[in-house]
């Protein structure tokens, strides 16, 4: 009887060592499935976003050099002799996540002529390298040609104008967002917005 105890002893220790070891496993399974879930979730949370910011005329360049704004050139349109040379569109572009950027890649392109995102991927146009810090924004140019402002505004004849921005760690692409405008009626609206 004795040694039948000691076997049923043996085999119950020998059960509560599997159980507790199996249970070792699952808990340290669980407990690094949550740690990579936390690691995402910070990845995530305290990373750039950068945002593309709306585009509108800001300014007027005359032949002569002379700026205006664009509020008091439209204001002073039937008055003026002097033909622009070209109109300003300018664009923000902001990290409104909670990290900087370490390397953004710009990458602008304007047309008169239908272009899509693949066309800024495709060419080979020099790239602006940027660092911005949290909440930082820096705003970007388009001069466009009157006489295209003009054709878009009145004669049915699109302007395109875009960006490409690709966020970099280590010069490994994380992401590739960008946005193309189209200017028609003298209005700018958006005519393709991604983020790959």
């Amino acid at each position: 009887m004795k040694k039948i105890l000691e076997e049923l002893g043996v085999i119950v220790a020998s059960v509560a060592v599997i159980i507790t070891f199996i249970g070792v496993i699952l808990s340290d399974k669980r407990t690094r499935e949550s740690n990579e879930l936390t690691r995402t979730e910070l990845n995530i949370r305290l990373r750039p976003w950068i945002k593309i910011g709306d585009t509108n005329p800001t300014y007027v360049t005359f032949q002569n050099g002379e700026i205006m704004k664009w509020e008091e050139y439209t204001n002073k349109i039937n008055e003026l002799k002097e033909t622009p040379n070209f109109i300003r569109m300018i664009t923000e572009i902001k990290n409104v996540g909670q990290s900087p950027t370490l390397k953004l890649n710009t990458i602008k392109h304007q047309a008169n002529s239908k272009f899509l995102k693949n066309i800024l991927y495709e060419k080979q146009f020099e790239a602006e390298s940027i660092f911005l810090l949290p909440e930082d924004h820096i705003f970007y140019t388009y001069h466009i040609p009157y006489e295209d402002w003009i054709n878009a505004s009145y004669k049915n004849t699109p302007y395109y104008f875009g960006i490409r921005i690709d966020y970099h760690i280590d010069e490994k692409t994380i992401t590739s967002l960008g946005r193309i405008w189209v200017i028609r009626a003298g209005a700018s609206t958006i005519e393709e917005t991604w983020i790959d």
